[in-house]
């Protein structure tokens, strides 16, 4: 009867253990950088916006006076910036990459949507984390500097790792297409062969 009892707790222990192993071993999507790594970092939208969006942001609205379509799109941009939508935010400054521009507004265009991409990358990629932060800290570098070869390379790496967040998902494909000068679709639908995109 002793022996019974015996192999009856430990078939309940190991069933325990069983469920447990498999409760803590259940896939998580990945979360994006922590509220105290973006305020250490001074990563709120707030000050960033107006740090990247004071001469540049103001300059090149004033420079679109009368046409109101470039005007809105950039102030959608800023706008969504603000509220966090990321993806949103690059897609508005894509689009209005498409207007035709005096070589000024271009220039101011060019700065803006750097300093944004490097905002946005910096605000979902964190850069503390070892196993990642060479190739984040490469390519935010080679977007600073506008080396568009090194920065698809660098976004195409950090695609093909894995684990991302939809979010994260979302930012690379879209500054890919971006770089790339194709449709975002097609850079989503390229899972598992993206090495033609560094061509």
């Amino acid at each position: 009867m002793k022996v019974c009892t015996i192999l009856a707790s430990a078939a309940v222990f190991a069933l325990g253990t069983t469920v447990s192993v498999a409760m803590e071993s259940k896939p998580e999507e990945p979360a994006a950088p922590k509220k105290e790594y973006m305020e250490q970092m001074g990563k709120d939208a707030d000050s960033v916006i107006k740090a990247i969006g004071g001469s540049q942001y103001d300059n090149l609205l004033d420079s679109f006076s009368g046409n109101s379509e470039a005007s809105s799109t950039l102030k959608d941009a800023r706008s969504l910036l603000r509220g966090g939508d990321d993806t949103g935010a690059l897609a508005a400054l894509s689009k209005l990459g498409n207007v035709k521009m005096t070589p000024g507004q271009k220039e101011l265009y060019d700065e803006l949507k750097q300093n944004v991409d490097v905002f946005v990358m910096g605000r979902n990629f964190d850069t503390s984390n070892p196993a990642t932060s060479g190739a984040i800290n490469n390519t935010i570098a080679a977007i600073r500097t506008g080396d568009t070869a090194k920065a698809t390379q660098g976004l195409t790496e950090l695609y093909q790792k894995g684990g991302l967040s939809s979010d994260q998902k979302q930012i690379l494909a879209e500054l890919l297409a971006q770089y790339k000068g194709v449709p975002v679709d097609s850079i989503k639908k390229m899972t598992g062969d993206l090495q033609n995109l560094m061509k």
